[in-house]
């Protein structure tokens, strides 16, 4: 069985998950490009309060890229939205 090890991203390099991006919209899913457009353009950095952005690996390949947002629609700072995750 292969180790998946999750570590905590502080920005997302590029080419990083350019292999994560292609494969999904190879099954027309827009979970990763909408991440990279988001994170470019400011919108959603995982840079808030209690905000993470993680990836996972095994042996030191990227599998997936996943995020966790404060939920924007409800005002409980208890209440987390995952972003992106698709491994």
């Amino acid at each position: 069985m292969q180790v998946i090890e999750i570590t905590r991203l502080s920005k997302i390099e590029l080419g990083l998950i350019d292999h994560l991006v292609e494969e999904s919209l190879s099954q027309e899913l827009q979970f990763f490009e909408r991440l990279i457009r988001e994170y470019r353009s400011g919108l959603n950095c995982f840079d808030q309060p209690d905000e993470i952005l993680l990836k996972a690996s095994v042996q030191g390949a990227v599998i997936g890229i996943s995020g966790l947002n404060r939920e924007p629609h409800l005002n409980d700072p208890y209440i987390g939205r995952l972003r992106h995750l698709l491994c």
